[in-house]
């Protein structure tokens, strides 16, 4: 009679994982992605581990019943983008299972910090415009008005300014 062998564990996680809207990011800021990591027939707790040390994790490890359970343990990584170049990866081990490794992407967009509409004047008539950097704004801005998807208006206590949100990265609260 044939015996069977005992079942292999299994860790499944999402094939990728990119931070920010279409994987773009801004310099310094922080972004949260959650994913669940599920496993079978796991014979031991499972590890978790960042290559890049922009991306932390919320565990280090989980408990084979956490990973086993029905939704699985759910992981935050978070992202504090710097710009310096990495090869970041998610690493899932547990014992006798195969090593599970994840690709993270993103895109740091070139961020250029100001304190004001005047000084945003100011920078972007000595910045590169055509690498398309974008002005992060300090201080409380108002939009006080939106035409449409093309144009938005920005207004402080310097003044005021006109711009395209060719992205649609500007909202009401922003």
């Amino acid at each position: 009679s044939a015996t069977s062998e005992p079942a292999k564990p299994v860790i499944s996680a999402p094939e990728s994982i990119g931070f920010g809207d279409s994987y773009y990011v801004l310099t310094g800021e922080s972004y949260d992605v959650k994913i669940a990591v599920k496993g079978t027939d796991l014979e031991d707790d499972v590890t978790f581990a960042s290559t890049c040390d922009q991306v932390t994790l919320s565990a280090a490890s989980a408990t084979k019943e956490q990973v086993m359970s029905a939704e699985g343990f759910e992981l935050t990584l978070t992202l504090k983008a710097t710009g310096a170049t990495c090869d970041p990866k998610l690493t899932i081990t547990s014992t006798n299972a195969t090593t599970v490794e994840v690709p993270i992407t993103w895109t740091v967009l070139t961020t250029i910090d100001v304190a004001d509409l005047a000084e945003l004047r100011a920078k972007a008539a000595t910045v590169n415009l055509e690498g398309e950097p974008v002005f992060r704004i300090t201080n409380p801005v108002v939009v006080s008005y939106q035409d449409g998807d093309k144009y938005i208006y920005l207004q402080d206590d310097k003044g005021g300014i006109r711009m395209t949100d060719a992205y649609s990265a500007l909202s009401t609260t922003t």
